[in-house]
């Protein structure tokens, strides 16, 4: 009888041998777990892939950790060294993962095809060698289900850091008032009034939390912090003098300019979608405060007269550095409501960090003069360049 065991072990050797070279049969394999071999290349190799699904990435990097967190979630469970724990999964990454996970344990993967029928899955149980733990079985299948929306989907802390810059377009929101003109005092209405462009530019670090709805899309919670320069420009008419010898004329007009220098508060939930490798969408919706720290304010006004002997008669300038006490006591409110809309793409370097290429839309509700209610609210569009740190949807 051993020398019958003898003689198809070496039959059995014998076929294996002749799939290898002369060098490879040389090779010694080290004395180590599949997990363990696992562990060394991608503690060596972390950024390279492990894990092609369908397009969808997944470095070496981030599948050990999510071996790690199923491993840790089947102690949770009950497996222990030895036991023979039955997978009834098709081909896709979890089932990977759970197999590493059950070698790092130490436990048993017993590989069952999900189109088996129900006669092949009986006997397959039947032949296991502890029947006492087919309890693993169902738990293992509520944990899977869990584990395929937990893991491949991993929420996480986000961090954005972007440079927005664009224009903005200034509309007069209330009567300009009682303004001088050639026959004494007349009011001008507001539909007198016409749009100036301005120009807005700033850093915002964006900060919060990702939570992963399901494989693919997440909802962001993110607060806004930052610095913001903005330029508001509104009026009407033309402010232009016209000098003819010694005589100057110019028709009614008024040139308004304003520029902040701000710190900017406020809040933007961002809706992620994942498209799988290193492309993601985000759009974001919300608001806040810009607290204007310093600024500048400056007018422009011209008279309608003719043949003025000096050009102070028709056209009158006033600049006015300001700083914030100024602002508060000559501007009411001394804020800029802001509210926007953004577009976000991600180009991702690795699962964790992105360049950011966006649009924004928004408007702004400037401070107003306290006397003379004159302000304006702006339209803003622009572009924003940036870097995320962060989970991929």
């Amino acid at each position: 009888m051993f020398l019958f065991k003898l003689e198809r072990q070496l039959k059995s050797y014998s076929r294996w041998n002749k799939c290898y070279t002369k060098e490879e049969r040389k090779m010694k394999a080290k004395d180590e777990t599949i997990y363990d071999n696992f562990y060394s290349y991608a503690i060596n190799n972390p950024k390279d892939n492990a894990i092609n699904y369908y397009n969808r990435i997944f470095s070496y990097e981030k599948v050990l950790k999510m071996i790690d967190k199923a491993a840790q979630s089947l102690n949770y469970l009950g497996v222990e060294k030895m036991d023979i724990v039955t997978l009834l999964l098709p081909n896709i990454p979890e089932a990977v993962i759970l197999f590493y996970a059950l070698n790092k344990i130490g436990a048993v993967s017993n590989m069952v095809h999900p189109l088996s029928s129900n006669e092949e899955i009986k006997n397959i149980l039947k032949r296991s060698i502890r029947m006492k733990k087919i309890k693993k079985f169902l738990l293992t299948i509520a944990m899977t289900m869990i584990f395929s929306v937990s893991a491949f989907a991993a929420s996480g802390f986000e961090f954005i850091l972007n440079v927005p810059f664009g224009l903005s377009v200034g509309f007069e929101s209330v009567d300009l008032g009682m303004l001088p003109g050639a026959d004494g005092i007349t009011q001008r209405k507001i539909e007198d009034a016409s749009p100036g462009v301005g120009f807005d530019i700033g850093v915002t670090a964006q900060l919060g939390y990702m939570f992963q709805v399901k494989d693919g899309f997440g909802i962001s919670v993110l607060g806004e912090l930052g610095y913001s320069w903005d330029a508001y420009t509104m009026g009407y008419g033309s402010t232009g003098v016209v000098s003819t010898g010694n005589n100057y004329s110019a028709e009614a007009g008024l040139d308004i300019s304003l520029f902040y220098h701000s710190f900017k508060l406020g809040l933007l939930p961002k809706f992620n979608i994942g498209f799988g490798g290193r492309h993601g969408l985000a759009i974001g919706i919300g608001g806040g405060v810009k607290i204007p720290i310093s600024g500048w304010f400056s007018t422009t006004s011209t008279f309608a007269v003719d043949s003025a002997t000096t050009k102070e008669e028709v056209q009158s300038e006033v600049d006015i550095n300001l700083k914030r006490k100024d602002i508060t006591d000559l501007f009411s409110p001394s804020v800029i409501g802001y509210m926007k809309v953004t577009f976000d793409y991600y180009l991702f370097f690795t699962d964790n960090i992105a360049m950011n290429f966006g649009l924004y839309l928004g408007g702004d509700f400037a401070p107003k003069q306290k006397d003379t209610k004159i302000g304006g609210d702006a339209f803003d569009i622009g572009l924003q360049l940036g870097f995320r740190f962060g989970p991929k949807a």
